[in-house]
């Protein structure tokens, strides 16, 4: 996923368009909502998705790397399970595997069959939006509120991070706007660094505490791929 992955960029097209991705969390300047208002959203946010223990959906991606002024367009599916385990699995443009448990990521590469494993916080942009969407972070804890409006695909929540945490400041977040749906759940989010890179996810076809197996999280990839580990030694 680049969810927050500059690594994942491999087939790269220029960035001249306006995705549907990006569009789903441009403000209606019509539709502000109050920070009032905005602050009970995300307490129902908060509230609904502190139920849901598994989540799984197809999603649409688009990532835009800043210093090479090209974004990419991905699609595929999307496992969760809280707390601390995600698996996204790309099919398009190329097929890929990324995986997060026990605070240990694998990102498979099929074409090149190349396996990344490394601890998951040294390679993610910020691990904020990704604490919160696997059960071990806190929207109101971990950030500021700043604006709400309607949008085109729902309520744009945008927020600030309370404290930097990314090893990088490079790669610092700058913002998290979070797209929540009728239901107050959320629905896509969208990530921006200090560096300009961003990457814009939608859920589609979202299932909720449907059972997933741990088979769904086992890091059995295929032998003779090339691997690069590059966790600690004590993880290692």
């Amino acid at each position: 996923m680049r969810i927050f992955l500059v690594s994942l960029v491999s087939s790269l097209v220029l960035a001249t368009s306006v995705t549907a991705q990006s569009r789903a969390f441009d403000c209606d300047p019509s539709k502000k909502i109050s920070l009032k208002s905005a602050q009970e959203i995300v307490t129902r946010v908060q509230d609904n998705y502190a139920k849901v223990k598994t989540l799984q959906a197809n999603f649409l991606q688009d990532s835009f790397v800043a210093s090479l002024e090209v974004s990419e367009l991905s699609s595929g599916q999307v496992w969760f399970s809280k707390p601390g385990k995600m698996k996204w699995l790309y099919k398009s443009p190329e097929e890929q595997t990324f995986i997060v448990r026990d605070e240990t990521l694998w990102l498979y590469q099929n074409r090149e069959n190349q396996l990344l494993i490394d601890d998951f916080r040294n390679v993610l942009i910020s691990d904020l939006p990704v604490a919160f969407l696997m059960g071990l972070g806190n929207l109101s804890r971990d950030f500021k509120l700043t604006t709400a409006c309607q949008g085109p695909e729902g309520t744009v929540l945008e927020f600030v991070p309370l404290a930097g945490d990314a090893q990088d400041p490079k790669q610092a977040l700058k913002l998290f706007r979070l797209l929540v749906s009728v239901d107050y759940y959320p629905k896509g989010a969208k990530v921006s660094d200090v560096g300009g890179n961003t990457t814009a996810i939608l859920l589609e076809d979202r299932k909720t505490n449907s059972e997933i197996g741990d088979s769904v999280y086992a890091s059995d990839f295929p032998k003779g791929a090339d691997i690069n580990d590059r966790r600690s030694k004590d993880k290692a």
